[in-house]
């Protein structure tokens, strides 16, 4: 068996990863995936971020499906009510709709899924090896940095596994040289690279993804099915019939050069960075390697007209270098070595841009806040369809050397409560500032401490101070970490906010303090002596009036 004659449909061939609402976890086809949605907890993958790329594919396909015709404000909350309240798809919606393509839903068909068939690269080699498609096995010894695998790579895959790699490799991919294939005009000396200008990265790759999850697969692709969006009246997210998915287009050239200007989010979700061919075993056991070359490229100020899953932020730069009269909106990306709820201003605030009145949240967060006071507001059999806590889920990866390689990964969900999913105004204002409180008071641990260790004057004496302020600075985000997590997730309907904030308040203070206390004790100066002057005693008696005054006690 080859690439010629294999066969593996994603339709009825299980290949997404899922963990199921007893716990067991497994494999479903896509069929699969949205006839049993109320009893499948969520999408799971190889590594983290596989799970939002395949929601993002879900979410095309609903929007095609259910897409026909489009619908104005009210038809469109009408339709989102009536599926809720439904609980589950309506599979002949769904079949009928991908009954049509099922022929580019088969990874080795005559138009293979997410691929071009007849890609080959200009030069000797046949083929790379299957383990480059993985983020967590890198080919190259000194590529290999996040690993969850061991040092060996595999040089086979199952079709199943191939399915979701392609997927993730199409959001995600490295930039970089690449090997010329057939058909390349812009290749020189062998080498092939992205446009100048433009991240070469897969899509997702530049920016910080975030989307909602409910409490089963069902309410996930419902949180995150954006049907109209208030903050961008002149964007259709349903019924745009400009807006096709790879699979209802013809294949596109090995030769993509020009940036595209981007015709809505069906194409962002399954946007075709790459040009894949897989190529399979002769034995039909697996996929033994795939071919590989840059594909559409768009522009991140052009895409943020449409894109849902992303925090947005002006960018002065790219208004200078584009000649624009004022600054664009650009995506975030998130940091790995950040706490989601350290940023929760980007993501529950309304912030307005100044100049363009443009709300830079997520367009999922806004959607949530939309919907949930539909539920909340509708008649007593709807008030119990409001779920006590959402969930929001960000991803994202980091790449090193120009973008040519994988150097960490971003994977972070913090549970809310319903008084957020509705954006009371009070419990949102509450938590963002105890949030950044919180911030602080670390910060004055850390301070404490260097102090303590630096008091000798000497450099070695700053080296420890760098390496304790470091480990303690970890240990306190560890303990108020976990507060806060719980805070923001009983944060519902009809709760005494104000109560909630200061009770949260009072533990966060409580372990900064302890966790200040304890470091200086065991300072190798315990008795030291600032550089102004001051006593250990005076230090401390600052730390404590700098966090009580930041975290006043209610007790």
């Amino acid at each position: 068996m080859n690439s010629d004659t294999a066969s593996f449909s994603l339709l009825t061939s299980p290949w997404i990863k899922v963990l199921w609402h007893d716990g067991h976890q497994g494999e479903v086809s896509i069929l699969e995936a949205f006839e049993n949605a109320d009893a499948i907890a969520e999408i799971t993958g190889d590594i983290p971020q596989q799970s939002g790329v395949l929601l993002r594919l879900l979410d095309a396909i609903m929007r095609r499906a259910y897409g026909r015709s489009m619908l104005d404000r009210f038809s469109s909350i009408d339709l989102w009510l009536s599926m809720w309240e439904r609980g589950s798809f309506d599979m002949d919606i769904l079949s009928g709709y991908l009954d049509e393509y099922a022929g580019s839903f088969d990874l080795f068909g005559p138009k293979p899924f997410y691929q071009i068939s007849d890609l080959e690269y200009a030069s000797e080699k046949a083929f790379d090896p299957v383990s480059s498609l993985m983020a967590d096995v890198p080919s190259k010894p000194e590529k290999h940095l996040f690993s969850l695998r061991g040092i060996a790579a595999p040089n086979r895959m199952t079709f199943a596994e191939a399915a979701r790699w392609l997927v993730f490799t199409q959001a995600y991919d490295t930039a970089g040289i690449k090997t010329p294939v057939v058909g390349n005009t812009h290749a020189k000396n062998g080498k092939a690279y992205a446009p100048k200008g433009i991240p070469g990265t897969g899509y997702l790759g530049n920016l910080g993804l975030v989307y909602l999850e409910g409490r089963n697969l069902f309410e996930t692709l419902m949180w995150n099915f954006v049907l109209f969006d208030d903050a961008r009246a002149d964007v259709c997210f349903l019924g745009n019939q400009e807006d096709l998915p790879p699979w209802e287009k013809d294949e596109s050239s090995p030769d993509s050069r020009e940036l595209l200007a981007p015709t809505g989010l069906v194409q962002l979700e399954t946007l075709q960075s790459r040009r894949v061919r897989l190529i399979a075993s002769d034995g039909g056991n697996g996929v033994i390697g795939f071919i590989s070359c840059y594909g559409d490229l768009l522009h991140p100020v052009d895409a943020m007209k449409y894109e849902t899953m992303t925090s947005m932020k002006q960018s002065e730069p790219q208004r200078v270098r584009l000649k624009l009269p004022v600054a664009p909106f650009m995506p975030r990306t998130h940091d790995a070595k950040r706490a989601m709820w350290r940023g929760l201003s980007g993501l529950l605030a309304v912030s307005v841009g100044v100049d363009q009145g443009l709300d830079d949240r997520p367009g999922v967060i806004r959607w949530m806040n939309i919907m949930a006071d539909e539920l909340a507001e509708v008649d007593d059999d709807f008030c119990d369809l409001l779920p006590k806590q959402v969930a929001i889920h960000a991803q994202g990866i980091e790449y090193g050397t120009q973008s040519s390689v994988y150097v960490d990964s971003f994977d972070d969900r913090l549970q809310i409560g319903s008084a957020l999913a509705v954006h009371d105004d009070e419990a949102v204002r509450l938590a963002i500032e105890l949030a950044d409180k919180a911030d602080s008071a670390i910060f004055e641990v850390v301070k404490l401490v260097r102090a303590s260790e630096e008091s000798k004057g000497d450099r070695a004496s700053k080296d420890i101070a760098s390496a304790r302020a470091q480990d303690v600075l970890v240990a306190a985000y560890a303990e108020v970490d976990a507060l806060f997590r719980a805070y923001l997730a009983g944060l519902t309907v009809g709760e005494d906010f104000h109560a909630r904030t200061l009770k949260c308040g009072d533990a966060i203070r409580r372990s900064v303090l302890r966790i200040g206390f304890d470091a200086a004790a065991q300072s190798n100066a315990q008795e030291f002596v600032t550089h102004s002057g001051r006593s250990v005693a005076y230090a401390k008696s600052q730390f404590v009036q700098r966090v009580n005054k930041l975290l006043p006690s209610s007790e």
